[in-house]
């Protein structure tokens, strides 16, 4: 919001979406909504995915900018990062309480390569 070259903004499940996080962002340097222009790309994990409750209010007050959410199913937060690749590659274990909700580290991977392909394509 304070530097008017930025062409757009991606967040790969932002805090700033968890509830009782937007602070993150709402306490952040400089943050004005009204000054918001750019286009935003929201890119998360579905509601109920690892028990975190979203609250986007913090984004819904960008009203002056094209706002685009995509959520993806059977994602974790660390999903979004590199380590999803890396743990399948080497197998890192779960925790059992995964199994009963179908996430497991194939599931990681591939959510973690179509973050990465909707943001390539928007």
């Amino acid at each position: 919001m304070r530097n008017e070259n930025v062409s757009a903004i991606i967040g790969l499940d932002g805090t700033y979406g968890f509830r009782g996080s937007s602070g993150v962002l709402t306490s952040s340097y400089g943050y004005s909504p009204e000054k918001m222009r750019s286009p935003f790309l929201d890119i998360r994990r579905a509601q109920g995915e690892q028990e975190a409750d979203l609250d986007l209010t913090a984004v819904l007050s960008f009203r002056y900018t094209d706002r685009t959410f995509i959520t993806l199913p059977k994602m974790h937060h660390s999903d979004f990062t590199s380590f999803a690749m890396v743990a399948h590659r080497f197998q890192v274990p779960i925790l059992p309480i995964y199994a009963s909700i179908k996430w497991n580290r194939e599931t990681a991977q591939t959510g973690y390569q179509q973050s990465a392909e909707s943001f390539l394509s928007s």
